[in-house]
C-alpha cells in the first residue's frame, strides 16, 4: 500500500478506548477523541451484525463493544474515517484493551467484515490491513 498518495483512511475499530491521529510533518492533532461526550458521530460509522445482542456504547469514558446477553455473538464495528490530504506522514496511537472475550485473532488483511478482535486501516473501505490484535 503506497503512502504516497492516500488522502482519506478508514481505520476500523472493533473496540477502542482513545484515538488519537496526527500528521507528522503539520505537527498537528488531526483527530483526538476521550468518548467523555459519548459515542462520536462526526466521521464515525457504526456497524452491529446483530441488532438484538450487539452494544457499542461510552462506559466509564471508553468505547464499549460487546454483547447485551452472555453466550450470544455479534461483530461490532466503529469506523472513523480521517482526511490526510496534503500529509507526508502520519502517525496513529490509541489503547485498547480486551476482556472476558473468546479469542478471535484479524488476518494480517481482510476485506469487507471479518470476526475478529483488533484494529485495522483502509485506504479504500474494503481492503483492510491489522495494525493490532486484541490484548488483555
Amino acid at each position: 500500500m503506497s503512502h504516497s498518495h492516500i488522502s482519506n483512511v478508514r481505520i476500523f475499530f472493533i473496540w477502542l478506548m482513545l484515538l488519537v491521529c496526527a500528521a507528522a510533518l503539520r505537527a498537528e492533532t488531526i483527530v483526538s477523541e476521550d468518548f467523555s461526550s459519548g459515542l462520536p458521530t462526526e466521521g464515525w460509522e457504526y456497524y452491529k451484525s446483530s441488532s438484538t445482542y450487539g452494544r457499542i456504547q461510552v462506559a466509564s469514558g471508553r468505547m464499549r463493544m460487546d454483547v447485551t446477553t452472555n453466550s450470544n455473538y455479534s461483530l461490532n464495528e466503529a469506523i472513523l474515517t480521517v482526511n490526510l490530504a496534503g500529509a507526508t506522514a502520519a502517525s496513529l496511537s490509541f489503547q485498547q484493551i480486551d476482556t472476558l472475550d473468546e479469542e478471535h485473532t484479524l488476518p494480517a488483511s481482510f476485506s469487507g467484515h471479518d470476526n475478529g478482535d483488533g484494529v485495522a486501516i483502509s485506504a479504500d473501505g474494503v481492503t483492510w490491513y491489522t495494525i493490532s490484535t486484541r490484548r488483555s
